[in-house]
């Protein structure tokens, strides 16, 4: 990721009164930059995350069955073990991790040096009311948070 990059995702966010928020390069940097929305020990809830995001799949597959392509439990399972990145395992995340949160998910990408976001991505059981909003950078991603206080999404009470 470039500096210009950086630089146009930091822009826009500012924009609309956020920060973006740095998180490791580690190969489960979309699940750090979910959980900063949420919580301040975002390190410890990856690992909470974790096994809920496969038992949402089985538990829900007729919802997920859209989504899913040729082997995507072996390489969800190299994902959430090995941090071993795939393109349409991500994609799928951002619902998972919606309908796990009960939260709604933006995401910032870049296109052709614009600043892009994707459609909102709401849980399946509606629009809670709470927004979780994350930057993509090539296959890089960062939290997105108030800029005022950098405020972080409580969580108590919303995990199933």
């Amino acid at each position: 990721m470039t500096q210009h990059e950086k630089r146009l995702i930091d822009e826009h966010v500012q924009n609309l009164g956020k920060i973006r928020k740095v998180v490791p390069e580690d190969g489960h940097c979309m699940l750090h930059a979910f959980v900063l929305g949420l919580e301040n020990s975002q390190y410890k809830l990856v690992e909470l995350l974790k096994p809920m995001i496969k038992k949402e799949v089985m538990d829900n597959i007729n919802f997920y069955t859209p989504f899913l392509n040729n082997g995507w439990e072996a390489k969800l399972d190299d994902y959430l073990r090995h941090k071993k990145y795939d393109a349409s395992v991500v994609d799928l995340m951002y619902h998972i991790l919606a309908n796990i949160t009960n939260s709604s998910v933006v995401v910032f990408y870049l296109q052709d040096n614009n600043v892009c976001e994707l459609p909102k991505i709401h849980p399946r059981n509606g629009d809670s009311g709470c927004v979780i909003y994350v930057s993509r950078i090539g296959q890089h991603y960062d939290a997105v948070l108030d800029i005022e206080s950098e405020k972080r999404v409580k969580f108590e009470g919303r995990f199933r």
